[in-house]
């Protein structure tokens, strides 16, 4: 069997369910790769980062 039977062979066996689940995987995948949400994550680290670290701490302490 070469790559391309395999390929047509997985698409064809591959149900609705799993499409779905594709397309929105690829879609949040656009969404977190854009360059403003990188630009708005970025932003929201630089501000929040202390409060990440200080909560990683205060686990540490409570495990």
């Amino acid at each position: 069997m070469d790559v391309l039977e395999e390929d047509s062979f997985a698409l064809s066996s591959s149900c609705a369910s799993d499409a779905e689940f594709d397309a929105m995987v690829g879609y949040l995948e656009g969404i977190i790769m854009d360059d403003e949400f990188q630009l708005l994550q970025r932003n929201f680290m630089d501000k929040y980062y202390q409060e990440f670290t200080s909560l990683f701490k205060i686990n540490i302490f409570l495990w």
